[in-house]
């Protein structure tokens, strides 16, 4: 599924800028003890004081918005938000706007629930408070989209306004299958928060569920995995830079194919004096195959392709993807099958930039069949 594509692993907390789309600030979760040692975590718990190092750490490296005429806006979802994160963010100076859910010590979410169990989609409350420990004015807003939900917001006074704004647009299916539209009311700071807090979310999906390094690079050592996973979020920020800077329409894997290009290139210019590549590392070609590779196929070896009446099958969907899928393409001088570019699957693009085969997983690696995912063939014709 492309919303989450990937369970819970090596765990980061993060922050990315809404407007670029790239991320300004990560921390690794390291396990209770040691993180038991970070600044602030014993005076204010794990959430509110990784909310203090984050904005602390990222105060001056992207623009504030105009709007403002002092600090910056920070969301966060219902992990982060509580009343004494959205509190400390604004001793710092900076304005805040979480969604309280779990950690509703502190807010009036309880009562808001409660009144507002009956109360029709497109509603909302707004109520002014103040943190009394902290000494700071909130104010906190229970919006519902729809007739169960009940959304509980605290933010600093300053952060948005709480009139209404850009609706929600609600697509649902009549009893005969079509495609109904409402547009449900909202507040003007709800329709920026939800316009802008999925960016984090969006930089994991392309990054899980369209560059997959992780997939292609497949080792049991956990340093490398976390080297490959750094790597990943790389070259999704360069991504979303590029895109904003060339307004062009390309996808993360067009891009790291141009980046692996200009790296090749880089390594052919560089004499073998240079290079002094130590003994014991290998530069057999079939040891060096990767998923990621370019598209550029100027410089490669003689590859013609073939098209056969009957189907074999892929070798680099087998031996990278693993999945058995049938093709009628076939390479004449290394007499493998791969999938045709028109696919969508890049097969024969990336055997043409390597130059190879890649290499056979090691036996009893499990494999799927194509059928099994959805809204794909067996075979590419």
């Amino acid at each position: 599924m492309n919303r989450k594509p990937e369970p819970l692993g090596s765990e980061f907390k993060d922050i990315v800028d809404g407007v670029s789309g790239e991320m300004v600030w990560l921390e690794l979760q390291e396990g209770k003890n040691r993180m038991a040692t970070k600044p602030w975590q014993d005076r204010l718990g794990a959430t509110a004081a990784c909310v203090l190092r984050g904005v602390i750490a990222t105060a001056d490296c992207t623009p504030r918005p105009e709007s403002f005429e002092a600090g910056k806006l920070y969301l966060g979802d219902s992990w982060f938000g509580s009343v004494k994160s959205v509190a400390n963010v604004a001793m710092l100076g900076h304005h805040a706007c979480m969604l309280v859910k779990t950690a509703h010590s502190r807010s009036p979410k309880k009562f808001l629930d409660e009144t507002m169990k009956d109360f029709p989609g497109g509603t909302w409350i707004t109520l002014e408070g103040r943190a009394q420990k902290e000494g700071i004015d909130l104010v906190c807003v229970g919006y519902k989209y729809n007739k169960k939900t009940v959304l509980t917001f605290v933010f600093t006074k300053g952060a948005g306004s709480t009139a209404p704004g850009e609706s929600y647009e609600a697509r649902f299916p009549d009893k005969y299958g079509n495609v109904c539209v409402r547009h449900v009311s909202r507040p003007a700071l709800m329709a920026y928060y939800f316009k802008y807090s999925n960016c984090v979310d969006l930089h994991n999906q392309a990054r899980q569920f369209d560059l997959k390094l992780e997939k292609k690079w497949v080792t049991h050592s956990g340093y490398f995995r976390l080297y490959t996973t750094i790597l990943g979020m790389t070259v999704t920020d360069a991504w979303k830079i590029y895109k904003n800077v060339d307004k062009h329409p390309i996808s993360i894997c067009q891009y790291a194919d141009m980046l692996a290009d200009d790296m090749m290139r880089c390594a052919e210019e560089i004499s073998e004096d240079e290079l002094s590549l130590p003994q014991d590392v290998t530069t057999d070609s079939e040891a060096q195959i990767s998923s990621l590779s370019s598209v550029d196929t100027r410089r490669c070896g003689r590859h013609t392709k073939v098209i056969l009446k009957s189907q074999i099958r892929c070798v680099w969907c087998s031996r990278v993807n693993l999945t058995h899928r049938k093709t009628t393409l076939k390479c004449k001088e290394c007499g493998s099958g791969f999938c045709r570019d028109e696919s969508g699957r890049m097969c024969w693009s990336h055997h043409l930039a390597l130059g190879g085969c890649p290499m056979a997983p090691k036996r009893g690696t499990l494999k799927r069949n194509a059928g099994d995912d959805e809204g794909e063939e067996d075979d590419d014709d």
